[in-house]
């Protein structure tokens, strides 16, 4: 999966197709509610990428407090 502004270039799924001797596809951002539009493209996958994990790891981290909290510890 190619992602990133390069992945948009005329050819670059071709020419990756050839170099790893297997298919290639275009990743781009996915389940993103109202924001698709603005974010959907390969070019803001990795900044998507990087929100999406910290907003669970965040998540996860509120979980656990709230799990030792609630036990006394």
């Amino acid at each position: 999966m190619l992602t990133g502004g390069g992945a948009n270039l005329d050819g670059m799924i071709e020419i990756a197709e050839q170099i790893f001797d297997m298919p290639v596809r275009r990743g781009a951002p996915a389940g993103l509610g109202g924001l698709a539009d603005h974010v959907g493209n390969p070019s803001f996958a990795t900044a998507v990428g990087l929100l999406l994990r910290a907003h669970r790891l965040r998540a996860l981290e509120m979980a656990f407090r709230a799990r030792a909290g609630a036990s006394g510890a």
